[in-house]
């Protein structure tokens, strides 16, 4: 299993989540429990640092889909900064680019 690390702090009602390594099948339920814990704490807005993302496959999309669905759901705001050029490829190839509200640098 490659190596994947998420790091997240809250500061001013702005939760930021770090990634850092490949989103994949393999890595995407670690980024799923996590988003749950900080959806909890009920944050007004959720950003998603992808600066260190190396690789992101469709089960990493869905993840991130699921996210901006569930803060839309909810009332809060999801952010993407920081895209890597392959990030935002698949994401421009996906179609789906446009459905996020995305930021750089965090």
């Amino acid at each position: 299993m490659e190596r994947f690390e998420v790091t997240t702090s809250t500061a001013d009602g702005v939760a930021t989540v770090v990634l850092e390594g490949e989103l994949d099948i393999s890595t995407a339920p670690v980024l799923d429990a996590t988003l749950a814990d900080v959806e909890r704490n009920g944050t007004a807005t959720l950003l998603l640092d992808l600066a260190r993302v190396q690789f992101i496959d469709s089960t990493g999309l869905r993840s991130l889909l699921s996210a901006r669905q569930r803060a839309e759901a909810a009332g809060r705001s999801l952010r993407l900064a920081n895209l890597p050029v392959d990030v935002e490829r698949v994401l421009d190839m996906t179609g789906v680019r446009r459905i996020f509200d995305i930021t750089s640098p965090a």
